[in-house]
């Protein structure tokens, strides 16, 4: 499936890249459920911690103000001891029970304004100093302190009495059970990594195997289709690039077969026409060369061989002049040409007695097209050309020059036979020629080929409309020589 260099191959690369970002989308999402988990657990503790502390403050504002002298009076001179309990069992103040570090339980610490602790019976530490002064603004303060080699949560919160700080309560509890927990939410999910790499392999390489099974049957498809044979078409399954990229293959795949077809048929119409003529020639030569022969004779054979020749060298001009086309080598140094001198040297050149004659019809105006003259010159003598060989001598074939806003317009319209509707798509593709053209005018279809890609050299266009029985009309379209950008 990966070929046989698979560490280099699309798929190979695809894979370690969906198994990479599965793994790194698993990973994170690991990542942030931990932090998740560590922000809701740690939240959770200081809800409790200040929950604790609200509940000592109500507890302590529902003693009356006398009883609460009374209360600090006893706590100074020892009569009371030092604990004053709230209902879920902690105390307020608790010197003469020590914080039990064991089960992270610490005992609230009460502190005035000057740090000292609020009940002076009772030698408290504060546990947070940073805490005691940021709450000192009138701020609830969380923060994490390390007490005897432990890590603490203290919630520092002031309370206030007549709009002063009567005195600072801090609540403290240990982490431990909150590290253990994190610690065994850490190993749970480190454990876990070695399955989450696995399933990002599979997953990647089920995403990777659908990604590229369009490219494998695009590939299959491509290994059936032969320079033999390009008329098999790739399927089109879907609405996704790959459905745009095989449609656009097939519409490839559409010009090379037409492509193909026209070379082939161009070589053998090619091979066609240049048998004619060396078949003179071969035949011319071997008949002079059986035996002694007069003078005149001679001269018929020559004369021959030199009209076989005549007509094999125009035919490899035109051939010539085709290949050029196609390589887009057909305009040297143009310039600027008056079209209506073009038309009037073409008709001058291709007069002839006992063939149709033209009339001619230019505009006043000045129609100047940017060119070569002997090419453009050899158009309006093939468009003639071919008028006069399909009307009859007392037919008339009109040239007219006319400026079409941007365009030079030049039309070549006859009397003759006209051309059949199927026939009118192919007219100006290479040796075309129908079963009557073949039989009336002895030609090798190139010249309607030959005006179509000089016209097209020339940024121009050339269209043909015809009815069998009343003539054709052939139109030509250049563009005027202050339009043209470049040819």
């Amino acid at each position: 499936m990966l070929g046989l260099r698979p560490f280099r191959s699309a798929t190979y690369f695809l894979l370690l890249w969906n198994a990479g970002i599965l793994c790194l989308c698993l990973l994170g999402f690991c990542g942030l459920f931990r932090e998740i988990l560590r922000v809701r657990l740690l939240l959770l503790l200081d809800n409790q911690l200040v929950d604790r502390s609200n509940g000592l403050i109500e507890l302590w504002r529902s003693i009356p103000a006398v009883a609460q002298d009374t209360m600090r009076d006893e706590i100074n001179t020892g009569a009371l001891g030092a604990r004053l309990f709230v209902p879920d069992g902690s105390s307020i103040i608790a010197d003469p029970a020590p914080d039990d570090s064991l089960t992270g339980i610490y005992r609230p610490r009460a502190f005035t304004p000057d740090g000292t602790s609020y009940f002076k019976g009772v030698n408290d530490k504060q546990l947070d100093h940073e805490a005691f002064l940021r709450s000192l603004r009138g701020e609830m303060v969380h923060s994490t302190v390390s007490l005897r080699g432990q890590s603490v949560r203290v919630v520092s919160v002031p309370v206030k009495e007549n709009g002063e700080t009567l005195f600072v309560l801090q609540s403290a509890r240990s982490l431990n059970e909150y590290h253990s927990e994190m610690s065994a939410v850490t190993r749970e999910l480190l454990r876990s990594i070695p399955l989450l790499l696995v399933v990002s392999a599979v997953g990647g390489w089920i995403l990777t195997n659908r990604a590229m099974k369009p490219v494998r049957q695009l590939r299959q498809a491509t290994e059936r289709i032969g320079a033999s044979d390009l008329s098999l078409r790739l399927p089109l399954r879907g609405d996704d690039e790959f459905t745009s990229l095989t449609d656009t293959l097939n519409k490839m795949l559409a010009r090379l077969e037409s492509a193909f077809e026209q070379q082939a048929r161009f070589t053998a119409d090619a091979s066609h026409e240049l048998r004619t003529p060396l078949t003179v020639l071969r035949g011319n030569t071997s008949l002079a060369l059986t035996g002694d022969r007069s003078a005149a004779e001679y001269r018929s054979t020559i004369e021959r061989t030199h009209k076989a020749v005549c007509a094999m060298s125009t035919l490899v001009d035109q051939l010539l002049l085709l290949s050029r086309a196609d390589a887009n080598q057909i305009l040297i140094e143009p310039e600027r040409i008056e079209l209506k001198d073009v038309v009037l040297e073409a008709i001058e050149r291709v007069s002839a007695p006992g063939a149709a004659s033209a009339v001619i019809d230019l505009c006043s105006d000045e129609c100047i097209v940017i060119g070569v003259q002997s090419l453009l010159c050899q158009v309006v003598m093939n468009l003639i050309h071919n008028a006069q060989h399909h009307s009859s001598p007392e037919d008339t074939i009109e040239v007219r020059v006319r400026i079409d806003t941007r365009s030079a317009v030049l039309t070549v319209e006859d009397d003759g036979d006209g051309i059949a509707a199927e026939h009118l798509p192919h007219v100006m593709e290479r040796f075309y020629r129908t079963d009557k053209a073949r039989a009336a005018y002895q030609g090798n279809g190139l010249g309607l080929a030959i005006c179509k890609s000089i016209i097209e050299a020339h940024k121009g266009s050339m269209s043909i409309s015809s009815e069998p029985g009343e003539g054709t009309c052939v139109r030509v379209m250049l563009p005027l020589a202050d339009t043209v950008v470049s040819i």
